[in-house]
């Protein structure tokens, strides 16, 4: 790593996207959670280390770190239905009655900045 040079990251990677990808708009999608938080936290906990800056000369035989302060891009809601009659439910969507479109359902991460932008909404989720 260069002395001066500004890096970041972001995770989760996906190695199909990476060569397409400007680190000012790596694309982040909200659809198809199954609901499980162990899966949730593995594929849509959006994270990024905005702006680490190496402030060291490294000589080729040196060795430096340079630590990322990861930090949450998004927030995960999880809502708790209760249902009036006992019945076995396989699906639930969440509608907005006025026809907003209030709920984000795609974005984009700026990774030196660790701004997201709303790219796709939707007036429902499933």
């Amino acid at each position: 790593m260069k002395e001066g040079n500004t890096y970041a990251a972001y995770t989760p990677y996906n190695g199909n996207l990476a060569a397409n990808v400007r680190y000012d708009a790596v694309p982040i999608s909200l659809t198809g959670q199954d609901g499980i938080l162990t899966t949730i936290g593995t594929t849509y906990d959006y994270m990024c280390a905005p702006s680490s800056t190496n402030d060291e000369q490294c000589a080729s035989n040196d060795t430096h770190e340079l630590v990322f302060d990861f930090q949450h891009t998004i927030a995960i809601l999880q809502l708790y239905i209760t249902m009036p009659v006992a019945a076995t439910w396989s699906n639930i969507t969440l509608t907005n009655t006025a026809g907003d479109n209030v709920w984000i359902t795609g974005a984009t991460l700026n990774v030196s900045t660790g701004a997201v932008t709303s790219t796709a909404t939707s007036s429902s989720i499933d």
